[in-house]
């Protein structure tokens, strides 16, 4: 697949807000699939935006240490940090969807739009683009011009997300996998994370555990920090005690016991892992 470079201005990709018409009956839900290598695009256009902000800052401040006429820039704290999901919605997306309040899928043009297959599941503070390391980088093959995929931060609408258990229930049970990045912080540690995986289960979807890193060294690494790290479902967080506690309930009425949803996840996660660092 031929990637364009990016060039830094991420919402010339997006319709005008002038031409947005939405309603959240226009398209269902779990329809609102978006073209794979759109989403590598948009995402790597911010990702250059942001490395233009702080270098244009960096350069005026060499500037203005030695010419009197350039002032000493603002400088653009918002674009600092790693780009996480978390900092693509609250630095950007806001920005192009809050006069209308619609979802970021509004403005993606009608091209770009499908029936998803896959569905990607992540942690908010996991990094997109994390040197080589990130979410984007670790479902690449996942994102292929023509295929679309169901991502929440495209795909939702960040200003009236909804109840979200029977929504991701019917997402899941459109799509034809879910693939989860070997991010850090792991996908387990998040009760939501962790309903998105019971409702692939639960609908006899392909789970797909996909790695960041491609040398065998790295692998043992990641092998060690997922399986090693994990310990139970009922350690995960969510932001809302009683998701957790019907995300939990859910985990126990399908495998009879927390304790055996647990051993269910960690045999998944060695067998997955496993045969990746056993074909080195």
């Amino acid at each position: 697949m031929q990637r364009a470079i990016a060039q830094g201005y991420p919402e010339n990709l997006l319709l005008p807000l002038g031409t947005c018409s939405w309603h959240e009956d226009d398209m269902p839900l779990e329809r609102r699939g978006v073209d794979g290598g759109f989403v590598w695009q948009l995402v790597h256009e911010v990702q250059e935006q942001r490395n233009r902000a702080i270098e244009n800052a960096l350069s005026q401040q060499r500037a203005s240490m030695y010419l009197d006429n350039v002032p000493w820039p603002e400088w653009p704290g918002n674009m600092e940090g790693e780009l996480t999901a978390r900092r693509f919605v609250t630095v950007h997306l806001f920005g192009w969807t809050a006069p209308l309040r619609v979802p970021l899928y509004a403005r993606v043009p009608a091209e770009s739009r499908g029936p998803p297959k896959t569905f990607v599941s992540y942690t908010w503070d996991a990094g997109l683009l994390a040197h080589g390391y990130g979410v984007i980088q670790a479902i690449e093959p996942y994102l292929k011009d023509g295929e679309c995929v169901w991502i929440d931060t495209f795909c939702h609408n960040q200003h009236n997300i909804g109840s979200v258990v029977p929504q991701m229930e019917r997402v899941i049970a459109d799509i034809d996998r879910l693939i989860l990045p070997m991010s850090e912080p792991p996908w387990y540690q998040r009760s939501w994370c962790i309903w998105e995986v019971l409702c692939a289960l639960r609908a006899n979807k392909d789970i797909v555990l996909v790695e960041y890193a491609k040398k065998a060294r790295d692998m043992y690494q990641i092998r060690d920090f997922y399986l090693g790290g994990f310990e139970s479902i009922a350690k995960s967080e969510t932001s809302v005690a009683e998701d957790k506690a019907l995300i939990l309930q859910s985990a126990s009425t399908m495998f009879g016991s927390i304790a055996a949803a647990d051993e269910y996840l960690r045999t998944m996660m060695s067998k997955v892992i496993g045969s990746h660092r056993g074909g080195r």
